[in-house]
């Protein structure tokens, strides 16, 4: 989640704007540092993309 938050800041996004989009998108959802199965993977990356692609 912190990756994102800082991929997120470098493209110049607000940062609170920053944590909504990251905690809806994968708040909760990894349990550890393994890998997550793919459906999680695909879950997280599509609310990622949608959440990041209404900023601005």
């Amino acid at each position: 989640m912190q990756v994102l938050r800082w991929f997120l800041a470098h493209s110049g996004i607000d940062e609170g704007q920053a944590q909504a989009v990251v905690e809806n998108a994968a708040g909760g959802r990894f349990g550890s540092w393994i890998t997550p199965d793919v459906l999680v993977a695909d879950t997280v990356s599509s609310r990622f993309t949608g959440g990041a692609g209404r900023i601005r």
